[in-house]
């Protein structure tokens, strides 16, 4: 009988030690309640509403910066254009000749033709230009036959062009110019086409490069705020482009040149004013771009190659970043 009275005591002290122990643990973790009175809770209660107010206030102003920005649009040519343009456009049927130019380098003009025939020529007639008197230029030229077209224009030195005695160090500019001169005239005021695709000789081609411009071709034609299509993005290093953004393009109120396109018209608006040096500042001058833009890509359908290096200038700051 001592010992079942004795279990059970210790059962009955053992339990309530035990909820002892527990009432202990749990008024130690229990939090303090804040009083609802305390003036730290009204300063944190205040700050949050200031701060809500200011998101509200943020956000109506967003929305009336929005509202004006497209009030401002709306106004703008390109905001016309815009609204009465049809899609899809029509495709463009009309060959686009592609204008190569080159001089004295044929085993890059090889390299480069050999990308270029991979499309129908019949689209794209393939017009190899060249200013100098190097032979092994037309050499090249004949090992792809009726692919590839030739003209031979006299040469600088045969022409003895002018160069201003402060720019002598710049010759080159002064026959690059005129070479680009000689050439469009003669694809646009001798053989009649209504647009051409300009490379040069160091150039690599996306595989889409033709796609990309007979996609863009239309718009010179319904769209007078351009003046041409650009494959070069200028900032197209992987790290600062969207590279899943094939389709993705821009209107640019730079002219990047490294394959782009150009429309008769243009031609003729320009061309009876051509420079005799720097041929590409002269097209980024406000009085020849007239407020119009160039589509640039996303993502650039041309590259430099490594004989881009051996060029006019030497393409220091594109050999740091942009070579293939």
């Amino acid at each position: 009988m001592n010992r079942r009275i004795e279990r059970r005591l210790l059962i009955i002290l053992t339990f309530g030690f035990f909820c002892s122990f527990i009432l202990v643990i749990h008024n130690s973790l229990q939090v303090p309640k804040t009083s609802l009175d305390s003036s730290e809770f009204r300063q944190l209660n205040e700050k949050l509403n200031k701060f809500e107010n200011s998101l509200i206030k943020e956000r109506e102003e967003l929305e009336d910066l929005q509202l004006e920005v497209d009030r401002k649009f709306a106004q703008h040519p390109h905001a016309q254009i815009l609204k009465n343009l049809v899609l899809p456009l029509k495709p463009w049927l009309e060959p686009i000749p592609i204008v190569v130019f080159a001089c004295n380098r044929p085993v890059a003009l090889r390299e480069h033709l050999r990308k270029l025939i991979r499309k129908d020529i019949n689209q794209f007639p393939i017009i190899v230009s060249q200013d100098c008197d190097n032979t092994q230029i037309k050499s090249v030229v004949v090992e792809f036959g009726e692919n590839v077209q030739y003209i031979k224009h006299i040469s600088s030195e045969t022409a003895r062009i002018k160069v201003p005695k402060e720019h002598r160090q710049f010759a080159v500019y002064y026959k690059i110019s005129r070479h680009y001169k000689l050439a469009l005239g003669h694809i646009f005021d001798k053989m009649g086409y209504s647009s051409v695709i300009i490379t040069e000789d160091d150039l690599t081609v996306a595989p889409d490069f033709f796609d990309y411009f007979l996609a863009t071709r239309p718009l010179l034609e319904v769209d007078k705020t351009l003046f041409c299509v650009s494959a070069w993005n200028d900032n197209g290093v992987p790290e600062f482009i969207d590279q899943t953004a094939n389709e993705l393009l821009y209107r640019s109120d730079f002219f990047a040149g490294l394959g782009w396109m150009m429309t008769r018209d243009f031609w003729q608006e320009i061309g009876p004013k051509w420079p005799p040096g720097f041929w590409d500042d002269f097209i980024r001058e406000p009085a020849q771009r007239k407020n119009r833009s160039c589509i640039r890509p996303e993502l650039s359908r041309t590259g430099m190659t490594n004989f881009g290096q051996k060029g006019a200038s030497g393409l220091v700051f594109l050999k740091k970043n942009f070579f293939i």
